[in-house]
């Protein structure tokens, strides 16, 4: 499983504390489930920070969800990729991508 992998959650305006739902991006691939995905065996997802940053391009736009601290890994090596999500101004997914993906490091 994956431990304080972070989540987005979308809520009304109101008074009431238990009118809240996960947006569905990492691990709750559905609305109808609440049960996550765990991670696949070449990804760490535990503290990877998702919904640290939120961004978006403003009324009608599309929204960013972003987990800085994702990790793609093999049998050598661990890279800090980040993943990011790409959401309808309602809060649906649309697309994922890892920023990092392929950029030069420093071995």
């Amino acid at each position: 499983g994956t431990n304080r992998s972070g989540a987005l959650w979308k809520c009304p305006l109101t008074t009431f504390t238990n009118d809240c739902e996960q947006v569905i991006t990492d691990g709750k691939r559905t609305i109808d489930s609440d049960n996550l995905m765990p991670p696949l065996d070449d990804e760490i997802k535990d503290n990877q920070w998702l919904g640290v940053t939120v961004r978006s391009q403003g009324a009608g736009g599309k929204v960013i969800v972003c987990a800085h601290r994702y990790i793609r890994k093999g049998e050598e090596y661990q890279w800090g990729q980040g993943l990011c999500y790409s959401l309808t101004q309602r809060l649906d997914y649309e697309d994922s991508w890892e920023p990092c993906k392929g950029k030069p490091t420093n071995l």
